[in-house]
């Protein structure tokens, strides 16, 4: 019983204790009110200042609360439909794709900055497995197509609703924006009347779309990272990406079968098998993308650890280095070693602070190189891939029909998506060089097969954009490459000498976006997503590292100046 009463005693003074408790934590000022009420409204007033911080979080949880809401609607009312249209084979894919749009608006609401960056670590997985083809000319729904248009239209309607200033373009990103827009111009021009709308739709869907997604990516990663911190974790979300890349690189080459056989429950074979057990491609699909691309990651790993002061942090950097330095070389693709070896030559005479750790690792790879490489070439499988003459002059004669082809229409091009029936017409025979897309979608699908074996690209990049959109078009794209690529050496020429961001990172990055031109010049980039975004993304952290840059520098000069007034001043009274 005296329990009880001690209960009811302690809880009908609780709401005088918190009182008591609100009245002592309001600070003793001299003009705060007497009274009763005036002074309970100076209490509720405080309160209200103590809970703004909790209020804002609770608002952030709210929406995405709220998103997840939408997502449940969503799926019962496609539950639904579902059961009574029936289309099963297709329920899935649908209900992955409202799921990912309801997380990306609750993200991309409440956190864009998150949103961007696991669309980052995650973007080769849903290229896979989130694609619904709707048939020959109707775009298809990708997992990219939905989180980044997701997260732009919502950055978009920010700054419509906030009135926020829009920065003045650099070169590059004129040269850009003048390319898209005659891109646009061109495939309205070449693809007139209505009667063409599902091949236009098609050409927009498999050629001009990968380019502005990418370039949507280049202006989301500027909009989104605002601080050295979020371009940091930028940085990480690539090395992860880069680690379960190289993870999948290992399945591939060690059981012969794609790495998404190993929970499908069907053994799906390797594209390419001339050497080993197959080319490890990973969730990139091409392995000269692959390659590349850990290539770029092996180095943000190293570099990851050379700065960082935990012992544990650098062990781990330098094992996860050289096992994407190992994956990279499991794709044997001659064209996919250029980013590595590129970075292992020159970041050794292009750094600073940290040139010891970089020359004493290429130093180190060197050895390792002339004593495992006569090893590997007595494989006759490695041997015939790396020294081959056939590829090289099979490639040599496809360059060359590219070459006629500008030469026949050096302005504007054969026009957008055309060139695989232009390779037809102007070469005679590609041997069994092909031209696979991604997922394994053949080029000369919608139209009539010619006299080729096989539909063919050009497997050069900037060949194929010059051959389909003339020398206009080229240039406008190469401009803009070579105008950000001079933007980054300016950003070096200004950017602190120590930490994770430094000069040394910026020689990195530059390295890594020239190589990773380099090597798109041995395939066609524009059909494989995520190498494309990958370049815009290395454009887009070096490019908003030269704006904090610029932020910082103009609020240092707001905080000085002050001083330097009441320094004035002072000198002026005592004098």
């Amino acid at each position: 019983m005296r329990l009880i009463l001690r209960a009811l005693k302690a809880l009908a003074g609780l709401p005088i204790r918190t009182w008591h408790r609100i009245g002592g934590s309001v600070p003793a000022m001299p003009d705060a009110p007497d009274g009763f009420v005036p002074r309970a409204k100076y209490r509720i007033a405080f309160l209200r200042t103590l809970a703004a911080p909790r209020w804002r979080r609770a608002v952030r949880a709210a929406v995405v609360i709220a998103g997840f809401a939408v997502y449940f609607g969503m799926q019962l009312l496609l539950a639904y439909a579902i059961k009574q249209i029936d289309v099963e084979p297709m329920s899935w894919v649908l209900l992955t794709a409202f799921f990912i749009v309801s997380i990306s608006v609750a993200l991309a609401a409440a956190k864009p900055t998150f949103a961007f960056i696991a669309w980052l670590v995650v973007s080769p997985l849903g290229f896979i497995f989130l694609r619904l083809d709707f048939g020959a000319g109707v775009p298809a729904i990708t997992f990219d197509r939905i989180v980044i248009t997701t997260i732009a239209g919502i950055l978009l309607a920010r700054t419509l609703v906030e009135r926020r200033r829009i920065k003045a373009p650099i070169p590059g990103e004129w040269l850009i924006g003048g390319f898209i827009a005659y891109t646009v111009l061109l495939v309205i021009t070449l693809h007139p009347g209505g009667t063409q709308v599902k091949e236009f739709l098609s050409t927009v869907s498999e050629r001009f779309d990968h380019i502005v997604l990418a370039v949507v990516v280049y202006y989301i990663a500027k909009a989104v990272l605002i601080t050295r911190k979020q371009v940091a974790w930028a940085v990480i979300g690539l090395v992860i990406t880069g680690l379960y890349v190289a993870g999948s690189a290992y399945y591939e080459h060690f059981t012969g079968s794609a790495w998404f056989s190993s929970f499908l429950g069907a053994n799906y074979r390797l594209m390419y098998q001339d050497v080993g057990g197959g080319r490890a491609a990973g969730p990139l699909i091409n392995p000269a993308a692959t390659g590349t691309f850990l290539g770029i990651t092996a180095f943000l790993t190293f570099h990851l650890g050379v700065v960082s002061r935990n012992k544990f942090v650098k062990l781990w950097c330098i094992v996860g280095t050289l096992a994407q330095l190992l994956a990279c070389y499991f794709t044997y693709t001659r064209s996919g070693y250029v980013a590595a070896v590129l970075l292992l030559v020159l970041l050794p005479f292009t750094t600073g602070r940290y040139r010891k750790s970089y020359a004493i690792f290429a130093l180190m790879a060197a050895v390792a190189g002339i004593v495992l490489m006569p090893i590997e070439l007595s494989r006759p499988d490695v041997f015939r891939r790396m020294s081959q003459e056939k590829t090289i002059l099979v490639r040599a004669v496809v360059t060359k029909g590219t070459l006629n082809i500008i030469a026949h229409h050096p302005w504007f091009g054969v026009g957008l998506g055309e060139i695989d029936r232009a390779l037809d017409v102007y070469i005679t025979n590609s041997g069994m060089l092909g031209g696979f897309y991604g997922r394994g979608v053949i080029p000369g699908q919608g139209h009539a097969p010619g006299k080729l074996l096989r539909p063919v690209t050009s497997h050069n990049s900037i060949l194929t954009i010059i051959a389909e959109e003339g020398l206009i078009g080229g240039l406008l794209f190469v401009g803009a490459l070579m105008a950000l690529l001079a933007h980054l050496f300016r950003v070096r020429a200004r950017a602190p000498a120590t930490g994770l961001l430094s000069k040394d990172f910026m020689s990195l990055l530059i390295i890594a976006v020239i190589s990773h031109i380099i090597s798109t010049l041995g395939y066609d980039i524009r059909f494989f997503r995520y190498p494309s975004y990958v370049l815009w993304l290395l454009f887009a952290l070096g490019v908003r590292l030269g704006e904090i840059q610029r932020e910082e520098q103009q609020q240092e000069s707001v905080d000085t100046e002050p001083a330097k007034s009441l320094q004035r001043v002072g000198g002026l009274v005592h004098a």
